[in-house]
């Protein structure tokens, strides 16, 4: 957990340093065949909290809770239903972070 919000934390102080001040979005992507349970939840942890900590730092989609249906035989990668629910999911959060245009 720390390892990973320290090398997180460490990209978005380099995008800031070179005048990068996009909003950044973590998603929680940690399944992948038969994990280890306790590795898995470390690590989705962390990408919840750093959503939490930051007000640059938003919620991508959570893949974790995708169905079987979304996932290749290997229940790591997505299948291609799941690729495109992964896209309308990623379109829905960025498009709810664009600024307000006034009419």
């Amino acid at each position: 957990t720390e390892a990973y919000t320290a090398h997180f934390l460490k990209v978005r102080k380099h995008l800031r340093r070179i005048g990068i001040d996009a909003s950044l979005f973590v998603a929680i992507k940690t399944r992948c065949g038969e994990d280890d349970p306790r590795q898995v939840d470390l690590i989705s942890t962390a990408q919840r909290r750093l959503t939490k900590g930051y007000a640059d730092v938003f919620a991508g989609p959570d893949i974790n809770s995708y169905s079987n249906e979304n996932y290749a035989d290997d229940y790591c990668h997505l299948s291609d239903t799941g690729i495109r629910k992964l896209a309308h999911d990623w379109g829905g959060i960025l498009e709810n972070h664009l600024p307000v245009q006034s009419p």
